[in-house]
């Protein structure tokens, strides 16, 4: 009977552990990011900012030397067992869209990894691999 009341008891703790390092890295992502573009940094091609509200919502702000794009969508961010916390951003751009994994979420600095593409998106098909790495500067 103890041994079942131990066991029960360490799930129940992982579970609360689990779920509330998912709320914290959902606060903290909530904000305005500048991407780092790793392939150009001395002189960026584009900039952008990614805008992750409290709502589940991100809107992603491109802007070039003459013209400025908008792109929405969403994003939800969850954890999965012994691999860490993901964010899934959907419907914002084909190229973007995806589960990544939160490699890095301080204070002023994010980094992703996609590592899948949205099933359910309208980019399946289409050209490119799922490999996206993302770094950002909080605003």
């Amino acid at each position: 009977m103890n041994k079942y009341l131990l066991v029960s008891s360490l799930v129940i703790l992982l579970v609360f552990v689990g779920s509330s390092c998912k709320k914290s890295k959902e606060k903290k992502m909530i904000g305005e990011w500048a991407y780092v573009p790793m392939n150009n940094v001395e002189n960026p091609i584009n900039q952008q900012v990614w805008t992750f509200d409290s709502s589940n919502k991100l809107n992603v702000e491109v802007i070039e030397t003459d013209t400025t794009y908008m792109y929405s969508g969403t994003y939800r961010v969850s954890s999965k067992f012994m691999k860490g916390n993901y964010v899934d951003i959907k419907g914002i751009y084909m190229y973007w869209n995806g589960l990544y994994k939160i490699v890095t979420l301080k204070d002023n600095t994010m980094v992703l990894s996609r590592e899948e593409r949205n099933t359910d998106s309208e980019d399946q098909g289409k050209e490119g691999g799922i490999f996206l790495w993302k770094e950002f500067v909080k605003k």
